[in-house]
Order: C-alpha cells, then structure tokens, then sequence
C-alpha cells in the first residue's frame, strides 16, 4: 500500500484492516469503534 492510499483511509478504515489482518481483537476493535464513533462511555 502506498502512502497516499494510507493517508486516504479514514480512521474506521484503519480500524477494520488491523481486525480483518489480526492485529487485533473483535473487543479491541469493537471498542475503538464505538469510541471513533462517539458512543464511549466518559
């Protein structure tokens, strides 16, 4: 993947490539995700 490429995904992007590649957990994932979606618990 070139830098450009990179530089273009959105933050979710990112998020779902490093789960879908194993970099992390469907509870890490599922965490960040309500997070960058707003719904984290303060």
């Amino acid at each position: 993947m070139s830098v450009n490429q990179t530089q273009r995904e959105t933050p979710l992007e990112i998020l779902a490539r490093r789960f879908a590649s194993g970099e992390i957990t469907a509870e890490e994932y599922e965490r960040v995700r309500d997070l960058l979606q707003g719904g984290g618990k303060s």
